[in-house]
């Protein structure tokens, strides 16, 4: 199992990539990173390949992340996750996303997948 965090530029939300093929170790990684009682994997009834928005406690302070966890890199499954990732960005940052958004849609998703298909930056877990 491997993570990487990506920012979500220009915000301050961050993007947590988790690429695994074991559900259970998905789910042990969120308990300790994120300090879930109950992780999302099995409080949503949710598998491997989703995304979701975390909300934890980091350092006393409420705070949430975009959660990718996908099973491979494979190219069309990760844009296929990258447009739930945008779509939770929009409505957690407040960013509308219409015809009129769309130059900004289309930079960020090759920003991001060229970030997540990326080897550099991810740490064995």
């Amino acid at each position: 199992m491997k993570t990487k965090t990506i920012r979500l530029q220009p915000s301050v939300w961050k993007l947590d990539v988790i690429v695994t093929k074991s559900e259970k170790k998905a789910i042990k990684h969120q308990v300790k990173k994120y300090g879930l009682k109950k992780p999302i994997l099995e409080e949503e009834k949710q598998h491997l390949n989703t995304v979701t928005t975390v909300y934890y406690k980091k350092k006393g302070k409420p705070t949430a992340r975009v959660l990718m966890i996908l099973e491979s890199l494979e190219p069309g499954l990760v844009v296929h996750e990258l447009t739930h990732v945008l779509w939770q960005y929009s409505k957690r940052a407040g960013v509308e996303v219409n015809f009129e958004s769309q130059e900004w849609q289309a930079l960020m998703m090759e920003s991001l997948f060229n970030q997540v298909i990326d080897e550099k930056g991810y740490k064995k877990v």
